[in-house]
């Protein structure tokens, strides 16, 4: 890749960050959560309300988003359709003016309009008489399951990473082996490799596009594929970005690096402007930039990795061992850049979209310990490449090469897990949730269940349990919880929860009627297999809980921390690719095949 050629590059780039900052909060990867709503949960009304006000942590797609009321014998009333509500993120639910008195559950249904994401829950409230346990309503239509989503956007990451950091590291380090004798060979392979990122590049990007299209009340088809690309802003930027990875696949067809990258510069950039960054309430464009440079870094990093591993592997000859010192040189400060970068753009995002120790018992908390958990391992393998293999490189590649690709591995293992990690919403959003109800995890046996129980206080409360055991997402798994109290020498009481969809089930009653410690027991009677069984305890008050602690984000100290960390990994990246390695003179170079000592800059 010619230095000219770099505007394609610098075009990606440009583009990229008008969009980010011109969107602000329009493109994001997260799920519309219900926020708050009119009546509140669990209200008591003297008489019925016009209409049930939902509001939503995101804009709603209208086509797709409904509401459905349904009596205390989980039996739908009717009522006028839902509809828009004065804000995009709002829903309204007519009610009739002749409701009788009696327990109604409002059940929802939402697809972000920004990403695709398919969320439903339900809202309970009780009008002109004493509250009863109401039965769960039918379970809604779900979403495509989240497997698909991880392993669509998981191959996305590893091609968009792939293709962009395997090109940008040749075009650093092709200078020092453009000389050597296999060095049309080595070519040869590293275009290879990026034809393959790009293949999983456009395969994954085509999954998160059926993965839409199976969301909403749409029969799937080509109108519903249609539908995704079209409706939402989600589906448009993956339209977009299909056709810049196919002006990708032009280049590679064409061997021109520059029309490569630019198409895959953007297409990157596409994922950066959908990530949870643009979600922040404030400094979100800052927040976009910061998650556009992390993935930069990664993608030098990783596809850095594979240039160099591949050039180990092909240049053998003596004779060529001082270019491969000198290559291996300038893809090493390429890596130190970028593990700069990642360290500052990344703890970034984790005070964003963690922001307390509560965060990491969610979800997305452990999925990004894994990920973290990898990320050190890659940083160990790093270390160990710079200050004990590079100093030696020039006697031998020796178990370099065997190393080099474990650490590969282990950043298309980081990028995998980053597929899971943006289909989940963040830390910060679910502990904030939290406010009004007591979770618990109970583990047992290859699984756990995460229960909820709301609003978390003595008297009514509605259970929910996503269960992550084996065998139950069979339809017939029944699940039941038994609770009693620790101190009271009184007999057990015992609830079924329902199906909700997929893994979920949930049920309203009264066992917890006491202010006090609880013992509970969780049951899950699968069809062909033993039950599944985990005990734990939790503390009920008179009152609900309050909102765990999050660290607070003022918005000047967002825009400050995230303009500082842009600039700060941009410099660092930009300081890895622009540092230069000599490969060595002559009488140095035979030096060197005696192993006599590394090169020198």
């Amino acid at each position: 890749m010619r230095p000219h050629r770099w505007g394609g590059i610098v075009l990606a780039l440009l583009l990229g960050m008008g969009c980010a900052l011109g969107e602000g909060r329009g493109l994001v990867m997260a799920h519309a959560l219900l926020a708050r709503s009119d009546p509140p949960a669990n209200a008591v009304l003297p008489t019925p309300p016009a209409a049930v006000t939902l509001w939503f942590t995101e804009p709603i797609a209208p086509q797709d988003s409904y509401a459905q009321l349904f009596d205390a014998q989980g039996r739908p009333v009717q009522t006028a359709p839902s509809h828009p509500g004065p804000t995009a993120d709002s829903l309204v639910l007519p009610l009739p003016a002749t409701l009788p008195p009696g327990t109604y559950t409002v059940q929802w249904v939402t697809v972000s309009t920004l990403d695709g994401h398919q969320t439903g829950g339900l809202v309970a409230f009780t009008v002109g008489s004493a509250p009863v346990v109401p039965a769960p309503p039918p379970p809604a239509p779900s979403g495509p399951p989240i497997w698909l989503a991880a392993v669509a956007r998981g191959l996305r990451a590893i091609g968009l990473a792939g293709l962009l950091g395997i090109l940008l590291s040749w075009a650093l380090i092709r200078r020092a082996v453009e000389q050597a004798a296999a060095a049309d060979r080595l070519a040869q392979r590293v275009w290879r490799a990026a034809t393959v990122a790009w293949l999983l590049a456009l395969s994954g990007t085509g999954l998160v596009v059926l993965a839409q299209a199976l969301t909403g009340r749409h029969r799937f088809g080509p109108a519903a594929v249609w539908q995704a690309l079209v409706a939402t802003q989600a589906g448009q930027l993956l339209g977009l970005a299909l056709l810049a990875l196919a002006g990708a696949g032009v280049g590679l067809w064409l061997r021109r690096g520059w029309i490569v990258e630019g198409g895959a510069g953007l297409a990157a950039l596409v994922q950066a402007a959908m990530s949870h960054a643009a979600a922040q309430p404030v400094g979100a464009p800052v927040a976009v930039l910061a998650d556009l440079v992390h993935l930069v870094a990664a993608s030098c990093w990783v596809g850095g990795v594979i240039v160099v591993s591949l050039t180990l592997g092909t240049l053998r000859a003596l004779s060529d061992r001082p270019r491969v010192v000198a290559a291996v040189q300038r893809g090493s400060a390429l890596f130190l850049g970028s593990v700069v970068a990642l360290v500052l753009t990344g703890l970034y995002a984790t005070w964003l979209d963690v922001g307390t120790p509560d965060g990491l018992t969610t979800a997305y908390g452990q999925t990004l310990a894994v990920k973290l958990g990898l990320v050190v391992l890659m940083l160990a393998l790093a270390a160990l490449h710079r200050w004990v293999a590079l100093p030696r490189l020039a006697e031998g590649p020796h178990w370099f090469a065997r190393t080099l690709v474990l650490e590969a591995a282990l950043g298309l293992g980081v990028l995998a897990v980053t597929g899971l990690l943006v289909s989940l919403p963040p830390a910060r959003s679910v502990v904030e949730a939290r406010a009004g109800r007591v979770a618990v995890t109970l583990a047992g046996e290859h699984g756990q269940v995460y229960l909820t129980i709301e609003p978390g206080m003595a008297g009514p409360n509605r259970y929910t349990a996503d269960v992550a055991v084996p065998g139950a997402a069979n339809p017939a798994t029944q699940v039941l919880l038994r609770v009693a109290p620790r101190d009271l020498a009184t007999s057990e009481q015992e609830v079924a929860l329902m199906p909700l969809g997929g893994q979920r089930f949930s049920a309203v009653g009264s066992q917890l009627s006491l202010a006090g410690t609880w013992e509970l027991e969780l049951i899950v009677r699968r069809p062909g297999m033993t039950d599944w069984r985990a005990v734990g305890q939790v503390t009920i008050g008179t009152t609900p809980p309050p909102a765990p602690w999050t660290a607070p984000r003022p918005g000047w100290l967002v825009w400050l921390v995230g303009a500082g960390v842009v600039l700060g990994g941009v410099v660092s990246i930009v300081g890895g690719l622009r540092w230069r390695a000599v490969v060595p003179a002559a009488s140095q170079r035979q030096r060197l095949s005696v192993g006599s000592g590394s090169p020198r800059r």
